[in-house]
């Protein structure tokens, strides 16, 4: 977390996240959960390259945490030519990415790269502060001391995993606001950026039209 903020001039951090349980995803019958990443990814970088980065005349290079469930060659397809059928059914289409290049994607292992380590670190955190906000906030009272606010007196046990990591939330919370990156944690349940164009942006995905589903898997 350190790395990042003193090296902020050189690096952006931007970490899309969805609800699974939103009208998009929640009721989708043999919802298809590899293709929906997919489509994920598409909207991230296509973002992220034309708008977060806007280089004229960039050549990109991708080095995304290796998945098996992803097919890297159709997302590099869908990417470069911006025709490809994984790409028919999104929503406003960013014009800007019409003029993004990406040279290759190259499937890597997290251990072997620290980039993707930090990576995995800031889309944990997000996931995480979404997905156990109200535990954090039993936390974050334990360790101020008002055991009194707890129901019965009866304090919440908490294992040494979530312990670290709710460590790690707030250190970074209370980071970004002395940096007033304006990502908002207590307003928002979670990890959610009201200024994007801050070096760390955590985007929450919303459907984007009345139609605007998650994919299902083909019979």
């Amino acid at each position: 977390i350190d790395f990042i903020f003193e090296n902020h001039d050189k690096l952006r951090v931007d970490i899309l996240i969805w609800d699974l349980e939103d009208k998009r995803h929640k009721g989708i019958v043999s919802r298809d959960d590899a293709q929906n990443l997919v489509r994920m990814y598409y909207h991230l970088v296509s973002m992220t390259f034309s708008k977060k980065w806007p280089i004229d005349n960039a050549r990109w290079e991708w080095y995304p945490d290796k998945q098996s469930d992803v097919e890297w060659h159709t997302l590099q397809d869908c990417i470069q030519n911006k025709k490809h059928r994984c790409v028919k059914d999104l929503f406003n289409i960013n014009p800007e990415f019409q003029t993004v290049s990406i040279r290759r994607i190259t499937p890597s292992e997290s251990q072997n790269y620290s980039l993707i380590q930090l990576a995995d670190l800031f889309a944990g955190m997000g996931s995480y502060s979404r997905g156990h906000y109200q535990k954090f906030c039993q936390w974050m009272t334990n360790i101020s001391g008002q055991r009194q606010l707890f129901p019965n007196g009866k304090t919440p046990n908490f294992s040494n995993r979530e312990k670290e990591r709710f460590h790690v939330i707030d250190y970074f919370n209370r980071k970004s606001k002395k940096s007033r990156l304006q990502i908002g944690l207590e307003s928002t349940n979670g990890f959610k950026s009201h200024n994007p164009s801050a070096f760390i942006n955590y985007w929450l995905y919303e459907p984007q039209h009345e139609v605007d589903k998650a994919p299902v898997k083909k019979r």
